[in-house]
């Protein structure tokens, strides 16, 4: 944010890349506008006298995570930040946030869990994104693509089984029960990425043991069907 307000700051550019493949063309990359004296910000509003974080657009849900593909090249310390905020009649009703200071090199997926202070449905929020917490400005650079709740986009979105056999409860903790499935079956679970990441055997009680699994969003493909991909969230 420039020190006058007055002064339209720079801070975001169109990179030629999009990640995953297949998504699109273009990313956004953030990075500090040293003519302006600003820091490397990105955010859904655009009034930054309205500081700090006013309601920016509508929402009628409550979601459980902001999925987002990144990169961060930090100079001198900096640290990005990657920050919601939820209203309800115009009260701050949630607050999560993500920051790190480690270099990322590679387009990795980022899932933030979102916290909330009261049960309350929002109807609004706002979305902010950094590369600095002090000055100087530090020439830090964060590249971010593919903005979503709750799930990530992927290149070529799985085809899911809308028919039996059917996986409960979903999101899991622990385990996963099939219905409409007989046991013995041979099953593979990917990642967002698209990584096989576990070979397993359904027993005969119809249930798998999810207990290994990171947090986050899976899908399983049935060898002997021809469903497609199941897809699940591990608590």
């Amino acid at each position: 944010m420039p020190r006058s307000c007055q002064i339209k700051s720079f801070s975001i550019e169109k990179n030629s890349e999009s990640y995953p493949a297949g998504t699109g063309s273009y990313s956004m990359v953030i990075k500090s506008d040293t003519i302006n004296d600003s820091n490397g910000i990105a955010s859904s509003f655009e009034n930054f006298a309205q500081w700090p974080f006013p309601p920016s657009f509508p929402i009628h849900y409550r979601p459980t995570s902001l999925c987002l593909y990144y990169k961060f090249f930090p100079q001198y310390g900096d640290t990005m930040v990657v920050a919601c905020r939820f209203y309800k009649n115009g009260v701050l009703i949630g607050n999560p946030a993500y920051t790190s200071l480690n270099t990322v090199s590679n387009w990795t997926a980022l899932q933030i869990p979102m916290e909330y202070y009261t049960a309350e449905v929002p109807d609004s929020a706002t979305i902010l994104m950094t590369t600095f917490i002090t000055r100087p400005h530090n020439n830090s650079r964060l590249y971010v693509d593919n903005i979503s709740f709750d799930t990530f986009i992927l290149a070529e979105t799985p085809s899911v089984s809308s028919s039996v056999p059917e996986i409960y409860p979903n999101p899991s903790g622990d385990y996963l029960n099939f219905k409409g499935l007989t046991g013995n079956q041979s099953l593979e679970v990917y990642d967002i990425s698209g990584r096989c990441i576990m070979h397993t055997v359904l027993g005969i009680n119809n249930r798998m043991d999810v207990r290994v699994l990171s947090s986050g969003l899976y899908f399983i493909k049935i060898k002997s069907s021809d469903n497609g991909l199941l897809k699940f969230i591990k608590n």
